[in-house]
Order: structure tokens, then C-alpha cells, then sequence
């Protein structure tokens, strides 16, 4: 028997009275909101390009995307509370295998390092439009804070994501509401809009759907750590399914909101580096626009932060040298390469990463569908 497969016989915590500390649900749900916001999020881009690109049926897209991201959250997590895994290489192992599982770790190594510069460019982007300054101090502000915090561990990680997602989201969703009541009627003229602006507006794909799915999928790699980790770190299950489906629906709620508030303003919008923020500059008086301009660069500090993390987890624990050295070289990686032009690299990287998620969903399928199986023999 496999060293993965002795640890799945082996529960750990407390999940077998399925005790659920709301407490811990709710900064479990403020981990996973404020890892989920990230850059695209923040900014508005991510939005633009996976659902308000297809017109008013990117809000079908936006919630079928969060079931999606609900559904990879809850199988890493339960995974987590099941086993005690909480490394990317254990977990792609469990899943595909020994040689499909090591391909998915190279894969994930790569994609982690080129998710995190779209983000720091995306910081840098923010600096550039708002404060008019150097977009290479706002990346290096945030390579600087990253670097603290992962070298800090994935404790006191937790601890600020679980404080600052569910403030992030509450702001960019007060964004969106103030935005959609400035031009309400907008939204009924947005789709025309949508078929003949030029430029056009980049998309991730020719079909609503399948953008949707990309999007949940994209979110393999980084999950693999993050969640499994959120998972261990859960006293039950119910409390690690309670927590992801919050934030689920927290963040469909509030993609949403931001979609309906683009199409209403899709003329202000669709050619912007930062959406959000030029809804921030169009809306709001200067002192409010500085406040959430700080908050976008925040939440792209979120969703960065937890992503190198995991990138260093690959080659060493929390606190250990090669962590820490990992954790230097990798940020002075991102920095270098982050300038290259933001939106370009989101619409690249995030797509492809989804498609090469495929594999690996079909694999968790056919996991989860043994273990229900298995269980429903043995009469559990």
C-alpha cells in the first residue's frame, strides 16, 4: 500500500462528530473570498473578459463559474480533512497518479510563477492609472509585501486573508451598486455595444459556458495547497463544505453586481486596463476613489500572497531554508517578468491553465465517485 493511500485510512481532526465552530466557518469563508478575489477580480479585468464580454448571460456564466470553484474547493478540502494532505504533490498523486500527478506538479509549479506576475502587473497597473506613478513601485510595494508575508507562514497568512476578503468584496460590491444606479440604463444597450466596439473586448473564450467552466478550472493549481490546507486546518467536514459554499456564494453575488455594473457602463469600461477603477475615478469623489483604490491593490495582495505560498510549498515547508529560498527567488522572478502588459497576460494564462485542467477534474470525478461508492458497500 501506498504511503498516499495509508493516509487516507487515516482520519484526522475531528470530523467524525461533524461539529461545525461557526467562528472558524467564517474566517475559513473570509480565507477562501479574499484568495478568490485576486487581480482579475479586484480590477474588474477578469470580469470584463470571462462574462461581461458575452452580454447579460455572463451573470449564468458568473454563478456556474463559483459552483464550479465550490465544487474543486470542496474536494481538495474534504480531501484535507480526510487524509491530513495539504502538499500539491501528494494531492495530484492521490488524484492521477504517480507519473499524470508528477506531470500536474511541473504544470502547477510554472502556472503558480506566471498566475502571480499577472497579478503584481495588475498592482502595477492600478499605481500607473490612479496615482499617475511609476507602475514599477506599485509591483515592487507588492513583491515586498508578499515576500513578508509568505516567509511569514500560512498561519499568519490565514489570519490576514480571513480579515480583509470579506472587507474587499463588501467594497468592490458598494463599487458596483453606486456605478449601476449612476446608469441603469445602460444595461439594455450593452450587448449592441458588445458586438461593435473597437477595439473589441478580450475574451476568454467564444462561448459563455465554456469561459465559466475555464474559469473554475483555472483554479486547480493554486487550490491544490490552499484548499487542502483550509481543509486540514477544518475541525469537520461540514464545516469545510459550509465554509466553501459561503464564499461561493459571496463571490457570485458579488461578480454579479460588478457585471451588471460594467454593462452598465460598458462604454466607460470595455478598453480599460482597470474597470473597476475607472468606475471608482467616473463615480466617486477623489478622497472615496483613493480609499478604493487602495482596497483593489489589497485584494490583488489576496489572491498573489497564497499563490506564492503554494509555489513555495513545492520545494519546501513553512519556516524551512529551501522555503525561504524559494520564497526570494521566486518574487524577484515575478517582478522581473511582471511588466509585460497586464491584460494581455490574463487573457492568455488563465485560459490555457483551464484547459489543461481538464484531465485532472475528470480524475477527481472518478475519485470521489469510488470513495461514495466504497462507503455506500460498506454500509456508511
Amino acid at each position: 500500500m501506498t504511503e498516499i493511500a495509508k493516509g487516507e485510512a487515516q482520519p484526522i481532526g475531528l470530523q467524525a462528530d461533524d461539529r461545525i465552530d461557526m467562528k472558524r466557518v467564517l474566517k475559513t469563508t473570509g480565507a477562501i473570498i479574499g484568495f478568490m478575489i485576486g487581480a482579475g477580480f479586484s480590477t474588474g479585468q477578469e470580469t470584463l473578459q470571462y462574462y461581461t464580454s458575452e452580454g447579460w448571460v455572463g451573470i449564468a456564466g458568473a454563478f456556474v463559474a463559483y459552483a464550479c470553484v465550490f465544487l474543486i474547493f470542496y474536494s481538495f478540502m474534504v480531501t484535507g480533512v480526510r487524509t491530513g494532505m495539504c502538499h500539491s504533490k501528494d494531492i495530484f498523486r492521490y488524484y492521477c497518479g504517480k507519473r499524470i500527478g508528477a506531470f500536474y506538479e511541473m504544470a502547477t509549479v510554472c502556472l503558480l510563477f506566471l498566475v502571480s506576475v499577472t497579478m503584481v502587473s495588475g498592482a502595477g497597473t492600478v499605481f500607473g492609472q490612479y496615482f499617475g506613478i511609476s507602475e514599477a513601485i506599485g509591483r515592487g510595494i507588492m513583491c515586498l509585501l508578499i515576500m513578508v508575508s509568505v516567509l511569514a507562514g500560512l498561519r499568519k497568512l490565514l489570519d490576514v486573508l480571513g480579515f480583509l476578503g470579506p472587507l474587499i468584496i463588501t467594497c468592490l460590491a458598494l463599487i458596483a451598486i453606486v456605478s449601476l444606479a449612476g446608469n441603469p440604463d445602460g444595461v439594455a444597450h450593452a450587448p449592441e455595444f458588445i458586438e461593435s466596439c473597437d477595439p473589441p473586448i478580450l475574451k476568454a473564450s467564444g462561448f459563455w459556458l465554456l469561459s465559466a467552466v475555464l474559469y473554475g478550472m483555472s483554479n486547480v493549481y493554486p487550490l491544490t495547497s490552499y484548499a487542502s490546507a483550509l481543509g486540514v486546518r477544518s475541525s469537520s467536514k461540514k464545516e469545510a463544505v459550509f465554509g466553501a459554499g459561503l464564499a461561493a456564494i459571496a463571490l457570485a453575488v458579488g461578480a454579479s453586481l460588478v457585471i451588471l455594473s460594467q454593462l452598465a457602463n460598458i462604454e466607460l469600461v470595455y478598453d480599460q486596463a482597470v474597470p473597476t477603477l475607472a468606475l471608482v475615478q467616473h463615480y466617486m469623489p477623489a478622497a472615496a476613489a483613493a480609499v478604493f483604490a487602495i482596497v483593489l491593490f489589497f485584494g490583488i495582495y489576496t489572491t498573489v500572497t497564497p499563490s506564492v505560498w503554494a509555489f513555495a510549498q513545492h520545494f519546501g515547508d513553512d519556516h524551512s531554508r529551501r522555503y525561504a529560498l524559494s520564497t526570494v527567488l521566486a518574487v524577484i522572478g515575478i517582478f522581473i517578468v511582471s511588466f509585460l502588459p497586464y491584460e494581455q497576460l490574463l487573457n492568455a494564462i488563465y485560459p490555457f491553465s483551464g484547459y489543461l485542467a481538464y484531465f485532472m477534474i475528470g480524475a477527481m470525478i472518478v475519485k470521489h465517485a469510488r470513495l461514495f461508492l466504497e462507503k455506500r458497500r460498506n454500509g456508511e
